[in-house]
């Protein structure tokens, strides 16, 4: 298990999936391939990051739309993370009040759950947080209602994993093979 920060940098290179000079950015690709399948490319992210907590244990750590990516072939994934850290990193206290919480594979799911509501939506979650009394309503557990025009098809199952990934307490989020599985149908 790394030990030292060039340790970890050296695991996140290696545990990645590898992005090659053709990737197109997620935001990009969707509207240029009318005929591409959101919930097949958020499949392949989520499948991608279930092995980065179960194969590899990693915390990605800056799941967001900008790291999301389409390779030639047509598969998603996400762009290797400087922010990455071991998933067995154990939990600690803060040590002030201004520290962030430590990073899990829960903030994963639920930073997943953003960047698929930003596929379904076309609403980036910076937008969302730049407004106080949207940021309130989140912090106190409150979710985004369902979209009623949404950008892409969105099932019933999707939806309700997308809400289960915003759940307030991370134990209650489902883990990312979870949602690889419903993604995948």
């Amino acid at each position: 298990m790394p030990s030292t920060t060039s340790d970890i940098a050296a695991v996140e290179v290696n545990t990645h999936a590898e992005t090659d000079s053709h990737s197109q950015p997620l935001l990009d690709y969707l509207p240029s391939h009318p005929d591409a399948h959101p919930e097949e490319l958020l499949g392949d992210l989520a499948a991608h990051l279930s092995t980065l907590h179960t194969v590899d244990q990693i915390v990605h750590g800056d799941v967001r739309m900008e790291n999301a990516v389409v390779s030639a072939a047509g598969v998603a994934q996400l762009r290797p993370s400087a922010k990455s850290v071991p998933a067995t990193e154990p939990p600690r206290y803060l040590r002030s009040k201004d520290e962030q919480l430590p990073m899990t594979t829960a903030t994963d799911v639920y930073s997943f759950g953003w960047l698929a509501y930003q596929v379904y939506t076309g609403i980036a979650p910076q937008d969302l947080a730049r407004d106080a009394e949207q940021m309130r309503i989140i912090v106190a557990g409150g979710k985004p209602s369902r979209p009623t025009t949404p950008l892409h098809e969105l099932s019933d199952a999707v939806w309700t994993i997308l809400l289960q990934c915003w759940e307030i307490s991370p134990a209650a989020r489902p883990s990312m093979d979870e949602v690889a599985n419903t993604f995948r149908g």
